[in-house]
């Protein structure tokens, strides 16, 4: 029986979509962590002096204003492509471990979906 898609190739598009969203996630954090270790030096070290606390305050602040800039909708987006290779990826276990066929006019219209899939992550 001829395999519907290799597995390896639908992983990879889940593995790579899960890089980016921890890359994501790993940004916004560093920037957060950033900008907590400004207010804390600031407390520490310039406690007394009103210009370097309203100057580091500042500083916070655009940390701040950095993370409003935060892409949750593209988080939201790869997270929902994640689901969608997921689905594919059950499908090909499935179709694989119980032996059952695909018409050629469904394995057809399947495997051009995957590959007008894999071909939008490639080029976008």
């Amino acid at each position: 029986m001829e395999r519907l898609l290799h597995i390896e190739e639908i992983e990879v598009l889940i593995c790579g979509q899960e890089r980016r969203v921890k890359f994501y996630y790993g940004h916004a954090a560093g920037i957060a962590l950033f900008g907590v270790a400004i207010l804390l030096l600031n407390n520490i070290l310039f406690f007394k002096d009103n210009e370097v606390a309203k100057t580091a305050v500042n500083i916070t602040g655009v940390f701040i204003s950095a993370l409003s800039s935060f892409p949750i909708k593209e988080i939201v987006n790869r997270m929902d492509k994640m689901d969608t290779y997921k689905v594919i990826k059950s499908k090909i276990v499935y179709f694989d471990e119980n032996g059952k066929t695909m018409s050629k006019a469904a394995k057809a219209q399947y495997i051009e979906t995957v590959n007008r899939i894999i071909e939008k992550t490639i080029f976008i």
